[in-house]
């Protein structure tokens, strides 16, 4: 894809029509439409084209998914002859630090969702958690963020054929001011390309590996929960 042109402004008040290629220095690099680069100082931009030039080249960000869980046992009374269920706990968050020198006095909106799966079927996914949250790194918070979420509570059942639910992946996403991606983490490489229909989906639904609202699979004849 060509690079998205962008109307400059110069000290003069001549409008420049070119793409952004990058910094050099105290200039800003860019493509005419015919091809030939122009440096033009940064101090001679516009307000509006230096917050351009700002929101073009974002940071690197050093990001990772967060994951707290604490145990509960549910104890069956002596005249159900059943396994008691498990009951997980889990609290999931994100930390995000960053790990390049330039200033990005902008803002930062990270997005992160949380997917768990059937016990019972691995091939259908649960939507556990979706947060976002938003933060300017500055010296103050040390370039940093950090934002957990709600308890997300997961019933299982160990027997011989184990029903329940259990965290399997996630998606982190850092998008700038404009909605464009600054960085993408998963840890599965088909939850990104499927962010759209991700998008549409609510806490509790179930997906397929196209991020597709799904059925549940339902219990055997002998299961409580799945």
């Amino acid at each position: 894809r060509s690079p998205e042109r962008h109307h400059w402004t110069g000290a003069d008040g001549e409008i420049v029509e070119a793409a952004f290629v990058g910094v050099i220095g105290d200039s800003v690099v860019l493509e005419s439409p015919r091809g030939k680069q122009i440096r033009l100082p940064l101090a001679q931009l516009t307000p509006e084209d230096r917050n351009y030039v700002g929101l073009a080249e974002p940071p690197t960000f050093n990001c990772s998914v967060t994951k707290q869980s604490s145990q509960r046992i549910i104890e069956t009374t002596p005249f159900l002859n059943e396994v008691p269920p498990r009951l997980l706990d889990y609290t999931f968050g994100a930390k995000i630090r960053q790990t390049s020198a330039r200033a990005y006095p902008h803002t930062v909106h990270a997005e992160l969702f949380v997917l768990g799966q059937q016990r019972i079927d691995d091939r259908k996914y649960m939507l556990l958690d979706h947060q976002t949250s938003s933060f300017i790194p500055r010296n103050k918070n040390h370039r940093s963020h950090r934002f957990t979420g709600a308890v997300v509570e997961l019933m299982s059942y160990d027997t011989d054929q184990p029903r329940g639910r259990k965290y399997s992946d996630y998606l982190l996403i850092l998008t700038d001011e404009r909605g464009q991606l600054i960085q993408q983490h998963a840890s599965a490489d088909w939850i990104y390309p499927n962010l759209g229909n991700l998008r549409k989906l609510r806490v509790g639904n179930f997906l397929d590996e196209t991020c597709v609202r799904v059925y549940p699979t339902g219990p055997g004849p002998k299961s409580l929960y799945y």
